[in-house]
């Protein structure tokens, strides 16, 4: 059994937590190569690898902060507080709706 780390009363488990974040890697992954237009996609010049890169870490910080307040958009209390607390994170990381 793989052991979990806490700083609270409720056990983290970080495997986990490395799944979905290479989840969420492979995501965005996917979404650069799909959106970034290449002269030839197989043989990326410099400029258009790091374009890709860029475009790649874009996606992959919007699909964090999305998870997140996702999260909180989850938990069972007072409405209200649930959308205050998913928009300040999402215009926190400029993702506003």
């Amino acid at each position: 059994m793989k052991p979990h780390y806490t700083n609270t009363n409720n056990p983290v488990d970080f495997p986990k937590m490395n799944e979905r974040i290479r989840e969420l890697e492979l995501e965005a992954a996917d979404w650069a190569r799909q959106n970034h237009q290449a002269v030839d996609p197989e043989n990326l010049t410099r400029q258009e690898y790091e374009q890709r890169v860029l475009m790649m870490l874009d996606k992959f910080a919007e699909l964090i902060v999305q998870a997140c307040a996702k999260t909180i958009e989850a938990q069972d209390v007072d409405p209200t507080f649930k959308l205050r607390m998913s928009w300040a994170i999402k215009t926190q990381f400029g993702f506003e709706q």
